[in-house]
Protein backbone atom coordinates (compact mmCIF):
# COMPACT_ATOMS: atom_id res chain seq x y z
CA UNK A 1 0.00 0.00 0.00
CA UNK A 2 1.28 3.47 -1.12
CA UNK A 3 0.93 5.88 1.07
CA UNK A 4 1.65 9.75 0.81
CA UNK A 5 4.49 11.44 2.98
CA UNK A 6 2.35 14.35 4.95
CA UNK A 7 4.99 16.33 7.26
CA UNK A 8 1.78 17.41 9.25
CA UNK A 9 0.66 13.65 10.16
CA UNK A 10 4.62 12.76 11.03
CA UNK A 11 4.37 16.00 13.87
CA UNK A 12 0.88 14.78 15.53
CA UNK A 13 3.05 11.77 17.15
CA UNK A 14 5.59 14.24 18.18
CA UNK A 15 4.39 16.48 21.39
CA UNK A 16 7.43 18.44 22.28
CA UNK A 17 8.58 16.32 24.89
CA UNK A 18 11.29 13.74 23.70
CA UNK A 19 13.21 16.75 21.29
CA UNK A 20 17.00 16.96 22.92
CA UNK A 21 16.79 13.61 24.57
CA UNK A 22 18.03 11.50 22.21
CA UNK A 23 21.39 11.46 23.72
CA UNK A 24 19.88 10.99 27.18
CA UNK A 25 18.79 7.91 26.36
CA UNK A 26 21.59 6.76 24.73
CA UNK A 27 22.96 7.16 27.62
CA UNK A 28 20.78 5.59 29.49
CA UNK A 29 21.26 2.35 27.92
CA UNK A 30 24.30 2.06 28.63
CA UNK A 31 24.92 0.03 31.59
CA UNK A 32 28.29 1.85 32.66
CA UNK A 33 26.56 5.34 32.89
CA UNK A 34 25.67 6.75 36.51
CA UNK A 35 24.19 9.81 37.10
CA UNK A 36 24.18 11.36 40.71
CA UNK A 37 22.77 14.63 42.52
CA UNK A 38 25.02 16.27 44.76
CA UNK A 39 24.33 19.03 46.79
CA UNK A 40 26.98 21.77 47.23
CA UNK A 41 27.57 23.94 50.63
CA UNK A 42 27.14 26.99 48.51
CA UNK A 43 24.01 26.71 46.49
CA UNK A 44 20.28 25.51 47.18
CA UNK A 45 19.77 23.31 43.92
CA UNK A 46 21.83 20.39 44.00
CA UNK A 47 23.79 19.83 40.67
CA UNK A 48 23.79 16.82 38.47
CA UNK A 49 27.52 14.79 37.99
CA UNK A 50 27.40 12.18 35.11
CA UNK A 51 30.01 10.10 34.63
CA UNK A 52 31.19 6.36 33.24
CA UNK A 53 32.84 3.83 35.06
CA UNK A 54 35.33 1.23 33.40
CA UNK A 55 34.40 -2.21 33.80
CA UNK A 56 36.28 -5.20 35.12
CA UNK A 57 40.07 -6.37 35.19
CA UNK A 58 40.41 -6.81 31.49
CA UNK A 59 38.02 -4.69 29.77
CA UNK A 60 38.97 -1.32 28.12
CA UNK A 61 39.32 2.08 30.40
CA UNK A 62 36.92 4.32 29.43
CA UNK A 63 37.02 7.77 29.76
CA UNK A 64 34.71 9.45 32.97
CA UNK A 65 33.46 12.16 30.91
CA UNK A 66 32.97 11.35 27.55
CA UNK A 67 33.00 7.48 27.95
CA UNK A 68 34.98 6.83 25.11
CA UNK A 69 37.01 3.36 25.52
CA UNK A 70 40.66 3.86 25.25
CA UNK A 71 41.62 0.62 23.06
CA UNK A 72 45.15 -1.30 24.14
CA UNK A 73 44.77 0.00 27.13
CA UNK A 74 43.19 -2.64 29.77
CA UNK A 75 42.00 -2.61 33.13
CA UNK A 76 44.99 -4.02 35.48
CA UNK A 77 47.81 -3.38 32.95
CA UNK A 78 50.60 -1.02 33.71
CA UNK A 79 49.48 1.55 31.36
CA UNK A 80 46.69 1.73 33.88
CA UNK A 81 48.63 4.02 36.00
CA UNK A 82 48.43 7.21 33.57
CA UNK A 83 44.82 7.90 33.95
CA UNK A 84 43.33 9.50 37.71
CA UNK A 85 40.87 6.72 39.84
CA UNK A 86 38.20 8.06 41.25
CA UNK A 87 35.83 6.30 43.96
CA UNK A 88 32.66 7.75 44.87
Amino acid sequence: MYYEYDPAVENDYDDGKRKGNALDDFKRNDKDFFCVHRKLKNRNNPIKVEYYKSGPVGSSIRNAITGERYRGVLVGSKEEDLFFKVKI
